[in-house]
């Protein structure tokens, strides 16, 4: 059925533009700062292109031919609010085109652990951005949250995205958190608190009546069908199992492929495009540069009284409670949490901030680690211990699929996203040597807060080696496509404009010049919001300037 979209015309359209059609594999955007460079020209034509028709079982070529004010790539956390915060301009047509299909192990993303944990004030005083204050970030966060827990000053019950105290707390997570405060490490009510990020205390997680509320649930679930994924908007469509490499667009495709999708549209390194056999259209040297993680260590601990798990029991109670007409959080038991519930923030020596974050998983289930052999996951129980603020640097480059013929004329089709080290040489997980000292102290920290970390590991000189070979990668990507001040530097301007590329932003972690304490969801939700906050912003100027000429 056609869209009937309102009649109400975008502001920024001047009197007689006419809009201009194309067929099933061109899409038409008004994507609204079109308009900033194209003088009162007719909107500019942008080809998609589809690496996997064969998959789009759900794309009519009426939907294809249809015009979009903004078109957004990646459906995951930062898509998901870009798009959604887009389409509550009833003028605005919005398209939001997703590789994955409408479960949440691919819309909104299918890495996320549920906790919640803002940047710092330092966090963003250290990026040195204009538009991207410490105040403006607050304001985002309240304005996202809907906290179930008791009333705060720094909490808001009026957001999108449901915030709760742990589902479960074990006797082990008490015991950590005590154990911790007898070593002198404060005990802490709220990490999100002024001044609560530093000391042992309970995480908070997005969950929702014991279900995950990623981004995508919390921004898109109110404007899509839940069984079909079609939305309720007359302005909004979205597009599952498509995958698209060149356009203008918003890109919010993370920050292993918001790089991909650059240098395939000719955007990146031009010697590291040669390399891959792409075209060039723009030298930009920091592509996939800077990317950067919270390098992590897990320690393996035996804890003497295990809980005993009634796996049918716990079942029965979860499902009561999804029944249940009034719950709370705890109501949903062991299948209704996140799994871990505890953790603390230390101040190594020689910081003024915490550096490192602990976090206890309950049995053996850091899902970095799910490969390691010999352990019993009934006694044994992991702490990790993550880098916040790594002087280590990776990058993203594109390498040939060996697994797939190359055609010359199709060759952008087998080109993979990889990580590697900013070293030459080095490992993906490469450390720098302070980064190895600060996990160092903090594993002699949690050697005196649990147990041992084995006997044969007993010299500095053991301890480091060993930090260097066992250290894992925390899926905490951003930085790739960072904001800076000029292209020498970055890849996106304070405003997200991809320097010299008319009409292009990225907003998405990629974007983030120096990743924040601790994880970094929350953070990207806020980034997408602030990325809908400047369009309109630069939108409102556009018109300014227009009228003031009109007058004129």
């Amino acid at each position: 059925m056609a869209a009937s979209y309102s009649d109400e015309r975008s502001p920024l359209l001047r009197p007689g533009v006419q809009r201009i059609g194309r067929r099933t594999r061109l899409l038409v955007s008004g994507l609204a700062l079109l308009l900033l460079f194209a003088g009162g020209a007719a909107c500019v034509a942008i080809v998609l292109r589809l690496l996997r028709p064969g998959a789009l079982s759900t794309i009519t070529p009426l939907v294809l031919s249809e015009e979009y004010d903004a078109i957004v790539i990646g459906g995951g956390p930062a898509g998901s609010v870009v798009a959604k915060l887009l389409s509550d301009d009833p003028w605005r047509r919005v398209l939001l085109v997703e590789a994955g299909n409408a479960s949440q192990t691919q819309l909104g993303g299918k890495v996320g652990r549920l906790n919640l944990l803002r940047a710092l004030p330092s966090d963003l005083r250290r990026w040195q951005m204009e538009n991207w204050t410490w105040e403006k970030a607050l304001d985002i966060y309240l304005s996202i949250e809907d906290f179930d827990g008791p009333n705060s000053s720094y909490h808001s019950k009026q957001g999108f995205i449901r915030t709760s105290p742990p589902a479960l707390a074990l006797d082990m997570s008490r015991e950590f958190i005590e154990a911790c405060v007898e070593l002198g490490i404060p005990r802490t009510a709220d990490f999100n608190a002024p001044d609560g990020r530093y000391g042992a205390g309970y995480y908070h997680f997005n969950t929702r009546d014991g279900v995950r509320e990623s981004a995508a649930k919390a921004f898109l679930g109110p404007i899509l069908d839940s069984k079909t994924a079609e939305s309720k908007r007359e302005n909004f469509r979205l597009m599952l199992d498509t995958t698209v490499t060149h356009g203008e667009v918003i890109v919010t495709a993370g920050a292993i492929n918001t790089p991909k999708i650059l240098m395939l549209s000719g955007l990146g390194n031009q010697d590291a495009l040669k390399k891959a056999g792409l075209p060039l259209k723009k030298h930009l040297p920091r592509v996939g540069m800077n990317l950067q993680d919270h390098p992590v260590i897990g320690m393996v601990f035996e804890y003497k009284s295990p809980r005993v798990v009634d796996l049918k029991a716990d079942l029965d109670s979860y499902f009561t409670a999804t029944n249940a007409k009034h719950t709370n959080v705890s109501s949903f038991g062991l299948f209704g949490s996140a799994g871990l519930s505890t953790g603390a923030f230390l101040i190594p020596p020689g910081a003024t901030l915490p550096e490192i974050q602990l976090t206890l998983f309950p049995r053996k289930s850091e899902p970095h680690m799910s490969n390691s052999a010999g352990l019993d996951h009934m006694t044994e129980v992991v702490v990790t211990i993550a880098l916040l603020h790594p002087l280590a640097r990776s990058r993203v480059v594109l390498i040939h699929d060996e697994n797939d013929y190359v055609d010359d004329n199709d060759i952008d089709d087998h080109l993979i996203p990889r990580v590697v080290s900013e070293i030459p040489d080095a490992k993906p997980e490469h450390l720098r040597h302070g980064d190895v000292w600060k996990i160092s102290w903090a594993i002699g920290v949690v050697r005196e807060i649990a147990a041992k970390l084995g006997a044969e590991i007993t010299s500095p000189k053991d301890l480091n080696d060993w930090v260097f070979d066992n250290v894992f990668r925390n899926s905490h990507w951003v930085g790739s496509a960072s904001m800076a001040n000029s292209e020498e530097e970055g890849v996106v301007d304070n405003h997200l404009r991809v320097f010299g590329i008319q009409n292009l932003r990225v907003a998405d972690a990629s974007v983030i010049p120096l990743i924040p304490n601790g994880n970094v969801h929350s953070t990207v939700v806020m980034v997408a919001n602030r990325a809908a906050q400047i369009l309109r912003e630069d939108e409102a100027e556009y018109r300014r300037q227009y009228d003031h000429e009109v007058i004129i």
